[in-house]
C-alpha cells in the first residue's frame, strides 16, 4: 500500500503513480508466476505458490519506491493459508491477516504471519514485533521480515569500513 498522503498530488500525479505501482508490482508477481487478483486503492492483492516469492515481491516493492525520489513510500503485508479463488477474487483468513499486516507496516517495510515467518528459510531476516490490538486476532503477532543480506552487509561494514576503489556494476531494477 502507498503509505504517502496523496492529497497534495494533482490528479495527473495521482493516476501515474498509481499506474506505475500497479503495473510494476504485476510485473513482480508475473515473474515469479504468481497472480494479481485486484488493484484496490492503492494497494495490490496478489497471490503466490510459495511464501518466500511473496515476501521478496513486497520487498522488491518497497525497495523500488525506496530507491526513486518520485515515488512515495510503500509498506507490505504477507499472510500464508488456504484460500478460496471465486470469480476472480479470493477470500479467506489469510487475505483478512495480509491487509491488516499492510495497515500495520511502517512506511518501507513488510510484515509476515506466522505461517509465512515459518516457511522463510536464512534468506530473510525477522523480528517479532509486539502484538497489536486487532479485533478478532487476539493470538496474531507480526513479523517485520528483511533481506538477510542487508543486515550481513551493514555489519561487514562497521567491522571492516567502506569498501575501496571497488566497484561493481550489474542490470538495474
Amino acid at each position: 500500500a502507498i503509505t504517502r498522503s496523496s492529497r497534495d498530488w494533482d490528479a495527473g500525479q495521482r493516476e501515474w503513480t498509481l499506474w506505475r505501482f500497479g503495473r510494476d508490482t504485476a510485473h513482480r508477481v508475473a515473474a515469479v508466476g504468481g497472480g494479481v487478483v485486484k488493484t484496490r486503492g492503492d494497494g495490490v492483492l496478489f497471490t503466490t505458490d510459495q511464501p518466500a516469492s511473496a515476501v521478496r515481491i513486497a520487498l522488491d516493492t518497497v525497495d523500488a519506491h525506496e530507491a526513486d525520489p518520485d515515488l512515495p513510500s510503500v509498506r507490505g503485508g504477507v499472510a500464508m493459508g488456504p484460500v478460496l479463488l471465486r470469480l476472480g477474487d479470493v477470500y479467506g483468513q489469510p487475505v483478512n491477516i495480509a491487509s491488516r499486516l499492510s495497515d500495520e507496516a511502517r512506511p518501507g517495510s513488510v510484515l509476515v504471519d506466522r505461517e509465512c515467518s515459518e516457511q522463510l528459510g536464512p534468506e530473510f531476516e525477522q523480528r517479532l514485533l509486539a502484538r497489536p490490538s486487532v479485533r478478532g486476532y487476539r493470538s496474531w503477532v507480526p513479523r517485520r521480515v528483511r533481506r538477510a543480506q542487508a543486515r550481513q552487509g551493514a555489519e561487514a561494514l562497521q567491522r571492516e569500513g567502506p569498501p575501496r576503489a571497488r566497484a561493481r556494476t550489474g542490470p538495474g531494477g
